[in-house]
């Protein structure tokens, strides 16, 4: 059978809703749920995922080309640090500390390219890093709540927003790019 004649009939079958993101591995096909954006200084994942009965925002962060980032749980203020919101809803917030893996060490070995704010040790990320955040659903009702992820990509010196918007219906949760 030929893989739009299988798509076809996975839809039609309700086995996957038509604005999924389809990706296929070694001749599968796998609902995704997932926001992808590969950046020139990055690779960036999004996804919810249920896990000990426990909904999850997961992003997975890759920096690229030397690039680097504050972690979220670094002490000093900066602008620029990675931060994930959700706005004020009433449906949805955000429960616990969020998790960081691996644990970001302090460093200052970033060189001259630095200011001289940044000289002193601080938490940067410079390799593959997740960070979890786990989900409180206040209400049993459906609902759209929609979110942000912002950090300052080093040496670059870019500010990145990337929207994101969790839909919650008959009991599912789902992640989608908003179409803003």
């Amino acid at each position: 059978m030929n893989k739009s004649l299988f798509i076809l009939f996975l839809i039609i079958n309700g086995l996957i809703n038509p604005n999924q993101q389809l990706i296929q591995m070694d001749n599968n096909i796998i609902k995704s749920n997932s926001i992808v954006i590969n950046h020139e200084y990055y690779d960036l994942t999004i996804r919810v995922e249920k896990t000990n009965n426990k909904n999850n925002l997961i992003v997975d962060l890759v920096p690229k080309k030397n690039s680097y980032f504050v972690s979220p749980n670094e002490k000093q203020n900066f602008t620029g640090k990675y931060n994930m919101s959700l706005g004020s809803y009433n449906n949805l917030s955000f429960d616990e500390h969020i998790i960081e893996s691996p644990i970001a060490k302090l460093k200052n070995e970033f060189g001259p390219q630095v200011s001289a704010q940044f000289c002193q040790a601080t938490k940067w990320i410079s390799e593959k890093t997740t960070y979890i955040q786990a989900l409180k659903i206040k209400t049993k009702e459906d609902f759209e709540v929609f979110g942000r992820i912002q950090f300052t990509i080093e040496p670059s010196c870019t500010f990145e927003q990337i929207p994101f918007a969790i839909r919650y219906k008959n009991g599912v949760m789902s992640l989608f790019s908003p179409k803003c």
